[in-house]
């Protein structure tokens, strides 16, 4: 866990149990049997894979399954999230100064995701943006992604459908801790939780600070036990090496021991994932 003094229990793993081909009696029987009971509701490209992400996402319980489906589907008709891509487009403000961003992809071909959330002023984003814009701009990045990974899928002729994720906590203090940001990132988590279930390959949280454990501390009931799994914490140092394990070195920003940069030259690949002043 780094010299952050944060949980040893987040330690990266994937599980690739419960998908397709490697599915036990009990639970190719579960998918046939869900498959039957979603049936008014899906779609022709929701196939097993796609099912299957929701009966993991609630440890094969069907009900609980679902009524995490049936509600996902709901929200994403009620907020037209199926054209948000076409519909939505953010207020200039949020897309200066919301970070996060691609610096392409990993050794499997899965999108990255960085974000330098130490240096998001969110407070100062929130007096000029409304809440319901950013949750918006949330959607319609997550959507994008979905868009790249099909697009992934059909070049590399295999399925893409997770993301990695790399979080630099670089800058992060006290100021990050004011109640109304942390309550709407804990929004943004529990959106991704209750409708991408299954999306996330790792998240590698790097720089994080001596308070992290308290800002972990206010995360944490929203963030699932299978996703707490696939979260590596390191502090400033030693998380180099890991991070060239899963990516090559020309895909991740040379400030994380890649060899990437932006137009301009910047080590961090401001251009591409953010604000990095």
């Amino acid at each position: 866990m780094g010299d952050t003094g944060a949980q040893a229990e987040v330690l990266p793993t994937t599980d690739d149990s419960g998908v397709v081909g490697t599915l036990t009696v009990e639970q190719q029987s579960a998918l046939n049997t869900f498959r039957d009971k979603v049936k008014d509701v899906i779609r022709p490209e929701h196939d097993d894979r796609f099912l299957l992400k929701w009966l993991k996402a609630r440890k094969f319980d069907l009900n609980k399954s679902e009524e995490m489906l049936r509600n996902s589907l709901s929200w994403r008709e009620k907020n037209n999230v199926d054209t948000i891509l076409e519909d939505f487009e953010s207020p200039e403000v949020i897309k200066k100064y919301f970070t996060g961003g691609t610096s392409g992809f990993d050794k499997e071909g899965c999108p990255i995701w960085v974000d330098p959330l130490g240096r998001l002023d969110f407070k100062g984003l929130c007096a000029c943006a409304r809440k319901i814009d950013l949750i918006k701009h949330k959607v319609y990045r997550l959507e994008l992604y979905t868009k790249i990974m099909k697009e992934q899928s059909k070049k590399l002729g295999k399925v893409i459908d997770r993301e990695t994720i790399i979080y630099d906590m670089e800058k992060v203090g006290m100021r990050h801790l004011w109640k109304p940001g942390i309550d709407t990132f804990n929004q943004f988590v529990t959106l991704v939780e209750d409708n991408y279930p299954e999306r996330l390959k790792f998240i590698f949280i790097v720089n994080a600070p001596k308070i992290f454990p308290v800002i972990w501390k206010l995360v944490r009931p929203f963030v699932a036990e299978e996703t707490r799994k696939k979260i590596k914490v390191f502090g400033t140092t030693n998380y180099k090496d890991t991070l060239l394990e899963h990516i090559d070195a020309d895909q991740l920003p040379a400030a994380y021991g890649g060899t990437l940069v932006d137009k301009f030259g910047d080590p961090r690949c401001g251009d591409m994932v953010g604000n990095t002043v």
